[in-house]
């Protein structure tokens, strides 16, 4: 008997680039009008992004759930994953163009996610990252949070 492998479901550009990627309901640049996250980068455990969009808490609780043991999404805020980049790559975007002075944006790699990045979501979990934490979980707009360090998420990410 062989072992079967499943390829990975959270790969870089899966909400850009068809075939278009349905997967937890996100659409690339979503609106939402309770937007939890604003145009928010959402990225895979290396460090890949997936696309960007607003999250509501509606859709951090189906990625929670729907998740898989070994996955991770990674929410970074605008300015670290698209505005960092270059002033001028909004306009690059919005003109539907992409030059390779700016691909870092789609791989940033794990050290920058570690550096930037704003919330985890695991497998039933949700970490909100900072350096330093007086609580161990809150509750904001219904979604209990774990806290989490930039030094642990960076254990969680190398851990095999």
């Amino acid at each position: 008997m062989t072992a079967t492998t499943t390829a990975p479901r959270l790969t870089k550009g899966m909400y850009a680039a068809p075939p278009i990627s349905e997967l937890f309901g996100l659409r690339q640049g979503q609106c939402r009008s309770n937007d939890f996250v604003h145009n928010g980068g959402w990225y895979n455990k290396q460090g890949e992004k997936l696309g960007w969009g607003d999250l509501e808490p509606a859709d951090i609780l189906r990625i929670r759930n729907q998740l898989e043991d070994d996955e991770m999404f990674v929410v970074l805020p605008e300015g670290a994953s698209f505005w960092a980049f270059g002033k001028d790559v909004g306009s690059r975007c919005l003109a539907g163009g992409v030059d390779a002075t700016h691909l870092e944006q789609y791989a940033p790699g794990v050290d920058y996610m570690v550096e930037n990045a704003k919330y985890v979501i695991a497998r039933h979990k949700i970490y909100d990252l900072r350096d330093f934490w007086e609580v161990e979980t809150y509750v904001d707009e219904g979604l209990q949070f774990h806290t989490l360090t930039p030094d642990k998420f960076k254990e969680m990410l190398t851990a095999k």
